[in-house]
């Protein structure tokens, strides 16, 4: 097997990269901006509702498990993901440059809800109450704002309750670009928010 070996060092360094390649995927500076236009369709496929939300980083503070979050303001999003008109919601998140999976601080606990070093079709299980499987669908390179990017796009299946999925999808050096929901009773509801400004 001589000659398939990575030395230590080379190693240290494809993980380097490969975190540092993750951690672009996911800003969370004081002070980044992302605006979505959100569209909604309801179950009877006839009302449509269009609005425009925005996600800002606050600053930063340290919880009581001792680590420190990104503050992250969410306005008008639409209400699949927790927001609806009019209503401004704060999320504790931080990303782990040693693993680049991403964290949320929420009812005085840590929950991992992410990680960006996943590959095509790489699984993991997140949302741990109950779990749900979260997979990476595909690593591709596609134009955002006029410049080619590395795009990932994940899909979380939420069929343990009902014909539920949300997909998602982030852009190097920009964050989340679009989330999408398609689900409800009879399966035919949506939900997508789209990256407009950034």
């Amino acid at each position: 097997l001589k000659g398939y070996w990575m030395s230590d060092t080379l190693w240290v360094n494809v993980l380097r990269n490969a975190v540092a390649a993750a951690d672009s995927l996911f800003p969370l500076e004081k002070g980044d901006f992302w605006q979505y236009r959100a569209m909604v369709k309801y179950e009877d496929d006839t009302a449509y509702s269009v609005e425009y939300g925005t996600r800002v980083v606050l600053g930063d503070t340290t919880c009581s498990n001792g680590r420190t979050y990104a503050v992250v303001s969410d306005s008008n999003l639409s209400p699949f993901f927790g927001g609806s008109s009019g209503t401004v919601d704060e999320e504790l998140i931080r990303f782990d440059s040693a693993t680049a999976c991403v964290y949320q601080f929420s009812g005085g606990s840590e929950e991992r809800i992410d990680s960006l070093e996943m590959g095509k079709g790489d699984q993991l299980i997140t949302y741990p109450r109950p779990p749900y499987p979260l997979t990476c669908i595909s690593v591709d390179t596609e134009p955002v704002f006029g410049q080619m990017r590395t795009i990932k796009k994940f899909s979380v299946d939420f069929t343990v309750l009902d014909p539920n999925e949300f997909d998602y999808d982030y852009a190097a050096g920009i964050g989340m670009i679009e989330m999408s929901w398609l689900g409800g009773p009879s399966g035919s509801a949506s939900a997508t928010d789209t990256l407009v400004f950034a």
